[in-house]
Order: structure tokens, then C-alpha cells, then sequence
């Protein structure tokens, strides 16, 4: 059988042609400047476009990755919360250092004897502060439903009232001291308030804020250490934990004004002259 001519292989044909066209095409851009020239312009748009599309991930990875301190302190509260809250969208919720003042023997005003002055203390506290009221757009995401009550324009509304935690947590706080042993006689005979009300009210009025301040304490779980100190004592020594402890902390006076600025325009009592309306849910009993 005679030698074939590589010429007439169908496969070194194609690739010999593809090879000519090749050199042909690079040949006439080398001699064409224009399309040279247009060609650096597409390499450089398109390393143009890395280099951007670079810079931009970066950029959002930082952002997201180191967030101002502030913003964190934002994302930890939201996070932290249950549900939706006004205070969330209308304030910057901060943390900041505070040292608590544990000592056992060195008071402030909440801890005094019973006074008009320290009353005042706590008064300012927000411990009787009236309801915010919760647009009904908002009220889904605060946890509210159409059950709940709701007030029109002339009672602050259209809206929900609701009271915030911390500051029915103060109020429960303050009634778990006046009924204290050493404190009670005081406020029974100022006949104010809770102590108002007949003996097993009031009873289960204490009963109720001693268990919410229980569920809120368990709620937070403080994971803090307190170390112990020697200390004197009259003549002995005894070992002491230290409770004059750092905690990071909300910026709670912040919240505080932002709850005292958007009280309903009630009665000071915080008392409102209402019936329920055709419709409105109705308990069997106190809850």
C-alpha cells in the first residue's frame, strides 16, 4: 500500500487550515491599529471591571464583618428582643460600663427609710409612668393582637396601650420595697397606691411583682463573676464577695425619656373612662 500524501487527511487539512486562518486574523490586527487599539480598550474595561467588582465585595465584607460599636449594641438589643418594640426604631440602644454599687452598708436614695424623698427617687424612675400606645400597623410585630385592647384618637389612639417592661419591672421592684416589714407601716398608713386596696389584693399585688421580678432576674441570667475580698468586721476578719462589679448595660435614660415623652394623654392615675365596645374580648377572670 502506497504512502498517503498528509494533504489528503481530512483531520491535518482542518487544523493546517484553522492554523492559516489564525495567522491571517493576528496578521491583519497587527496591521490594522484601529483594532489593536480596540482591543486594549475591551482588556482594559474588563480588568476595569474586576478591579471594581473586587473593591465592592471587600468593602461589604468589612462592613459587614466591622461594624461600628453602636450598630453592634443595635443588632445585640434586636436580637435580644422577643418582639418588635418602638423604643428599637426611635433610639440608639447603647451598652455602656457601669459599675454597680453592692456594698452592704453604703446606701443610695433607693435604699433609705422611707420619705417623701425617696418616693421621688423612685418615682422618677418611671415606676408609675402611663402606657405607650402601638400604632395598629405595628402591632403584629410587638407581639399584639386583635384581641387586645385598643383606644381611639380621643384616648391617644388609634392605637394599642402598652406598658414597657422595664418599667413595670421598676414598679414591681419599688412595691416589693414598700411592703418590706421595716417599710410596710409607712405606706399602709399613707394609704397611696397599691396599699389602697384591701389585704389580699395588696397581697397578691406583691405576690405577682415578687415572681416577675423572679422570671425577669432568671430571664437576663447574669453570667458575671463576683470574687471575695478580706474585710474587717469589729474585731474579726471575714472573707466577702466583692459585688462593686463592672456589667455592661443599656442606656437606660435614654429609654427611660423616650417612655416618660410618649406617655398616653391620660389621667394621672392612668386610669381611663371606658367600657368595652360591641365585639371586644372579655376574660373570665383577672389573668
Amino acid at each position: 500500500m502506497g504512502h498517503s500524501d498528509e494533504s489528503s487527511v481530512p483531520f491535518l487539512t482542518d487544523l493546517e487550515n484553522e492554523y492559516t486562518a489564525i495567522g491571517k486574523s493576528h496578521r491583519s490586527t497587527l496591521d490594522n491599529p484601529r483594532a489593536t487599539k480596540c482591543s486594549q480598550k475591551q482588556t482594559c474595561f474588563w480588568i476595569s471591571c474586576i478591579v471594581v467588582v473586587t473593591l465592592l465585595t471587600n468593602t461589604a465584607t468589612y462592613l459587614t464583618t466591622h461594624q461600628p460599636l453602636r450598630n453592634l449594641d443595635q443588632v445585640c438589643a434586636k436580637h435580644t428582643s422577643q418582639t418588635w418594640s418602638p423604643i428599637l426604631d426611635n433610639i440608639d440602644v447603647e451598652y455602656e460600663t457601669i459599675r454597680f454599687n453592692g456594698s452592704l452598708f453604703t446606701n443610695t436614695i433607693y435604699r433609705e427609710e422611707p420619705s417623701p424623698e425617696v418616693d421621688e427617687a423612685w418615682f422618677n424612675l418611671g415606676t408609675k409612668y402611663k402606657a405607650i400606645i402601638i400604632p395598629p400597623e405595628d402591632a403584629p410585630k410587638a407581639g399584639i393582637s386583635l384581641d387586645h385592647f385598643r383606644v381611639d384618637e380621643k384616648d391617644g389612639g388609634p392605637g394599642y396601650p402598652a406598658i414597657v417592661e422595664v418599667m413595670h419591672q421598676l414598679h414591681c421592684l419599688n412595691l416589693l420595697r414598700q411592703g418590706l416589714y421595716y417599710n410596710s407601716e409607712y405606706y399602709h398608713n399613707l394609704g397611696e397606691g397599691p396599699f389602697k386596696n384591701e389585704e389580699y389584693i395588696l397581697k397578691a399585688h406583691i405576690n405577682h411583682c415578687l415572681d416577675t421580678v423572679r422570671q425577669s432576674l432568671m430571664c437576663s441570667a447574669d453570667t458575671g463573676a463576683h470574687p471575695f475580698l478580706w474585710a474587717k468586721s469589729g474585731d474579726r476578719v471575714h472573707l466577702y464577695p466583692d459585688f462593686n462589679r463592672d456589667h455592661k448595660c443599656k442606656n437606660f435614660d435614654d429609654i427611660r425619656q423616650f417612655a416618660e415623652e410618649h406617655q398616653a394623654p391620660w389621667r394621672e392615675d392612668g386610669q381611663l373612662n371606658v367600657q368595652p365596645k360591641d365585639g371586644e374580648v372579655i376574660l373570665p377572670a383577672i389573668p
